[in-house]
């Protein structure tokens, strides 16, 4: 055993039960021997004692740790649910801002000859339906000639259909969620 191993850590066991052999043979007080080796069986047993409880400790710990990531991957999930119900309807908002700009800067109504100002009392489904019907009649040389807006914004029109249909199921489920909460 190298001497810096030695004054780190002290001899190993087998120090100990050699030592405790020796001092057998020499026939040296029994009392001197045993209770050296008393002392390291206690120091021994409460090493494992605290080894078990530290294990039990670090089980412990493992099982809180992996609770936690479930918890944090079931967050996330309803974060991304959430995000994606946000996104389309900022995506309805942004195309039925468009849709009421084309036609407030022609100077036209909306189909059923109502303007974007003048729908507040009339259904959700109503509004919605005057709504992709004027995206469906707005043509993109209008957006490109009066507007300078590219291609994309024309095809983002044309999906107005699909993103305005999940707004408005979003729109009925929060709907019927705050009457049910209210009431």
């Amino acid at each position: 055993m190298s001497v810096d191993i030695v004054q780190l850590y002290g001899p190993g066991l087998s120090f100990y039960l050699s030592r405790a052999k020796v001092s057998g043979t020499r026939e040296m007080t029994g009392n001197q021997s045993s209770s050296s080796l008393d002392r390291y069986s206690n120091a021994l047993r409460s090493l494992n004692n605290s080894n078990v409880l530290l294990e039990n400790r670090l089980d412990q710990l493992r099982e809180n740790t992996m609770r936690l990531e479930l918890d944090v991957m079931r967050l996330q999930r309803h974060i991304k649910t959430s995000h994606g119900e946000l996104l389309v309807t900022w995506q309805a908002d942004t195309l039925t801002r468009l849709v009421e700009v084309v036609y407030e800067r022609h100077g036209w109504k909306l189909p059923g000859g109502i303007t974007s100002t003048s729908t507040g009392d009339m259904e959700q489904a109503e509004v919605s339906l005057m709504y992709r019907t004027a995206a469906r009649k707005i043509k993109k040389e209008t957006l490109w000639e009066r507007f300078g807006l590219s291609l994309r914004y024309h095809v983002a029109l044309e999906k107005y259909d699909e993103v305005s249909l999940v707004g408005l199921i979003g729109f009925c489920k929060s709907e019927s969620f705050l009457s049910l909460t209210k009431g």
